[in-house]
């Protein structure tokens, strides 16, 4: 005779009471968290909204990193960023690339 274990689950697969209904009390918990989660997400506003807010934001405020004149705070430090002039390394690296 077929138990109703047996039906739910196929007449090949055992399974006990306890297991079926720890199984079906986890899925319970999984369909409530996701509802939850559902309900979360119509509420939350539209990510492009939020973005739109963010660039707003950061926009307004300067970057205390970044100097706020176009041109080097001071002019010395040119110097590091031009290339070698008239030293010997730079003679020899003109030559090589010429070979």
């Amino acid at each position: 005779m077929e138990t109703a274990e047996t039906s739910l689950a196929g007449p090949d697969v055992f399974i006990g009471k306890h297991r079926m209904a720890a199984a079906i009390a986890r899925l319970q918990q999984e369909i409530e968290s996701i509802e939850e989660e559902l309900k979360q997400l119509e509420t939350t506003p539209a990510s492009s909204v939020v973005c739109e807010e963010t660039v707003a934001s950061v926009e307004n405020k300067s970057d205390a990193l970044l100097p706020h004149t176009r041109g080097p705070a001071n002019p010395a430090w040119d110097r590091w960023f031009q290339g070698a002039q008239g030293s010997r390394n730079h003679k020899w690296w003109t030559q090589k690339r010429s070979d």
